[in-house]
């Protein structure tokens, strides 16, 4: 991971910057999109386990995706 978000499910599922993605839910991720793609397919607030790589050494984690939050409404004058 490049960036983790402070407050966020990857924050609290105890992810670090530098950490490696390798399964999410049992699924092999080999790059940015396919995790992506994995994310969306995952409903919100399951528990999802992870395997990552910290400093080439194997863990496991669990992430609880959150419902996004819709963007505020801006209203414009007429």
């Amino acid at each position: 991971m490049t960036n983790v978000v402070a407050d966020s499910a990857a924050a609290e599922a105890g992810l670090q910057v530098g950490d490696v993605i390798v399964k999410l839910d049992g699924q092999a991720i080999d790059n940015f999109q396919e995790l992506a793609d994995a994310v969306a397919l995952t409903p919100p607030e399951q528990p999802i386990p992870l395997e990552i790589e910290r400093d080439g050494t194997p863990m496991n984690l669990t992430v609880s995706l959150r419902r996004a939050e819709p963007p505020p409404r801006i209203l414009l004058p007429p």
